[in-house]
């Protein structure tokens, strides 16, 4: 099996946290916090784009973008805050490329597999492209959630300052997706919806272990036990991800049709329904009253 990193690819506020810490639990991959590595062409260039997140959940734990990387490291090499902070200072002080830091994250995984969840990645059509170049033989997870849930989502937690704006995230990064897959050769590309990973985790967890190449362990349908870098770089403060994660104890397929109490006031894009369509959703266009 090639050691190229799995790459779940999906829009913010669509349960990629969860996937996340579930594939965190299996012994055969690596799953950390968001790298956010593969938009960029080396750290320095990361490091001046990146930071503390802006949007409210965000703000409210102090999440920083560039964290994940650290967990990463933190986890990997057995070592503390401080430690992995020189280890990052010494990549930005010799500008590594972020190919080379992939290189180094798969050597210390191997013979595990990385998976690298940043959503961040799917706002620009450019980075998919970037990643389709530096691992040729990467596999990709196609995770998407009920456009009503996230539009919500990304309101609610002050991830966008409008309906108009959470509906095009929504609609953007799905489509990057969908025509960056159309590129990439079956087999290396597998489908999640976000609706079936919490009503049916045992299924899809077992058909997206297949995927991957290793066997299904049970472990990965218990996401809230065990150590799997749910715990940021300094007590108090989450990695990047999903900041209500730990406001679970368990996966609840109850927020798999909870779509259904966010019917959006206004009318859906034409693009978005779409979307939609393509990837099951065939939504009835709202109106409104002249």
């Amino acid at each position: 099996m090639s050691l190229d990193p799995t790459f779940i690819l999906t829009c913010r506020r669509s349960g990629s946290t969860l996937l996340r810490v579930m594939l965190a639990g299996h012994p055969g991959l690596f799953s950390p916090p968001e790298l956010n590595l593969a938009g960029y062409q080396t750290m320095r260039e990361r490091e001046s784009a990146l930071g503390p997140c802006q949007s409210g959940l965000c703000r409210k734990h102090s999440c920083d973008q560039r964290e994940g990387l650290q967990r990463a490291i933190m986890e990997l090499r057995q070592i503390d805050e401080s430690a992995s902070r020189q280890v990052l200072q010494a990549m930005l002080e010799h500008n590594i490329p972020i190919r080379q830091v992939y290189d180094e994250l798969i050597r210390l995984t191997s013979p595990r597999r990385v998976v690298d969840k940043s959503p961040l990645y799917t706002l620009r059509y450019e980075n998919l492209q970037r990643i389709a170049e530096l691992f040729p033989n990467a596999q990709y997870v196609h995770l998407h959630r009920h456009p009503y849930a996230v539009i919500h989502s990304l309101l609610r937690n002050g991830f966008e300052p409008s309906a108009d704006k959470a509906e095009a995230s929504w609609t953007t990064t799905n489509d990057n997706i969908r025509r960056f897959l159309l590129t990439i050769d079956r087999e290396r590309q597998i489908v999640v919806p976000y609706e079936d990973l919490v009503s049916q985790p045992q299924s899809v967890m077992n058909e997206l272990c297949s995927f991957l190449g290793v066997e299904f362990h049970s472990s990965v349908l218990s996401p809230y036990e065990g150590s799997r870098m749910t715990d940021g770089v300094r007590p108090g403060v989450p990695p990047p991800g999903d900041g209500n994660f730990g406001s679970h104890q368990s996966i609840d397929p109850k927020l798999g049709s909870i779509w259904r109490d966010f019917v959006p006031e206004q009318p859906l894009s034409e693009e978005t329904l779409q979307v939609s369509s393509a990837l099951g959703y065939h939504l009835m266009q709202v109106t409104t009253q002249a």
